[in-house]
């Protein structure tokens, strides 16, 4: 849970000025706002993929969870929700959102040849390696030093399939933080107003 953004709310002032009805409600509605808060920053989020990233696929844009806040926690002062990714898919959206080289120890990074058919998601199709090697005109090489498998076509031409690398440099594209930023301090507001009203309702 290395990329994580915690929801916080200031309640001690609002405290002050509420009827003493409103203060009995506060904990449980500052628990309702955060962790609603919390719910529409992670579907914020996963929207975003689909602006900041080629073709996100159905695993990808699973990638947020929340920790929703606790009443209890409200007299400590340390009342929060949270959203955070899942680690599977923290494990390459951190280079998305921080950017950087991604450097695997013990296996190789498979990049696609220019000319390789990828399936919808901008991916090579499941088990596409071991189906190809299993063809006899497929076998592995080195390219200037570099493991590749490559095909020989009819005529005589080598294609080129894809290609081993011990790293891979990627840019900044998901603004995650950023996002959460924009969204929190407003949409805090909104849950906390609807859900002390609810409460309010409820304790008459």
């Amino acid at each position: 849970m290395a990329f994580t953004i915690s929801v916080k709310m200031e309640t001690k002032r609002a405290e002050k000025y509420l009827r003493k009805a409103a203060k009995k409600q506060l904990p449980f509605a500052t628990a309702v706002a955060l962790t609603k808060t919390a719910k529409h920053l992670a579907e914020v989020e996963r929207r975003s993929l689909s602006k900041h990233l080629d073709r996100p696929t159905p695993f990808t844009k699973k990638a947020f969870e929340i920790k929703p806040a606790r009443k209890q926690d409200f007299k400590t002062g340390r009342i929060f929700s949270r959203v955070f990714i899942k680690d599977a898919q923290e494990k390459y959206l951190r280079f998305a959102i921080e950017g950087g080289t991604r450097r695997p120890k013990n296996r190789a990074i498979v990049v696609p040849g220019q000319a390789t058919r990828l399936n919808r998601y901008g991916n090579l199709s499941r088990n596409f390696i071991k189906n190809m090697l299993a063809k006899p005109n497929v076998f592995t090489t080195t390219i200037n030093g570099t493991g590749a498998i490559v095909q020989r076509m009819r005529s005589g031409i080598l294609k080129t399939l894809v290609i081993f690398t011990s790293s891979a440099s990627y840019e900044k594209r998901l603004p995650f933080f950023e996002i959460a930023k924009r969204v929190v301090p407003r949409r805090v507001v909104i849950e906390m107003n609807r859900a002390l009203k609810s409460a309010l309702r409820t304790a008459r």
